[in-house]
């Protein structure tokens, strides 16, 4: 689909380097440049796609944070330990399709509530999307993206149902 290939050669694929990357890499140890830098690129660069209105995560580290945020310093962050991103919920998403305010949910783990309050608008990373197969592949997407190191779902209808299994 035209929005598949987009997705992967302007966002996934994409090499040049953003505003932002030196001051968030300089943060980074010596082996975290080498192992984890990339993934942490992805990160940003999926934020700064979507431009979410939201930020909404759990079990995240605090460098994955850092990016997400950096690509979107507007976005409020929502823990869902805490309950922000319930009230965020309650408060905002009387009927979220409506609304059409883009949020990216982030997950280090699965977590079964979050998938139930994602809308046509809601961009859904998984961290580590090889070690939930079973859980990545009862999420309801309309279109998945498993990259090994992350997965990607998005549930706006307007979009051909497909599963990709990306080589990142």
């Amino acid at each position: 689909s035209p929005f598949a290939f987009g997705l992967l050669e302007n966002v996934v694929y994409e090499k040049l380097p953003y505003y932002a990357f030196r001051e968030l890499d300089a943060q980074l140890t010596w082996k975290q440049k080498f192992r984890t830098r990339r993934y942490l690129h992805l990160l940003f660069r999926l934020a700064n796609y979507q431009q979410p209105v939201r930020i909404i995560y759990a079990d995240a580290h605090p460098l994955e944070l850092a990016y997400l945020k950096s690509a979107c310093p507007h976005a409020m962050l929502c823990n869902i330990e805490t309950g922000d991103a319930l009230k965020a919920w309650q408060e905002s998403e009387k009927n979220p399709d409506e609304c059409g305010e883009n949020q990216l949910v982030f997950l280090g783990a699965p977590r079964e509530n979050v998938v139930k309050v994602c809308s046509a608008h809601t961009m859904l990373v998984l961290a580590n999307v090889h070690e939930h197969k079973g859980w990545w592949e009862g999420v309801p997407a309309v279109v998945g993206f498993d990259l090994y190191d992350a997965g990607i779902a998005f549930f706006d209808p307007h979009y051909q149902p497909q599963r990709y299994v990306v080589n990142f």
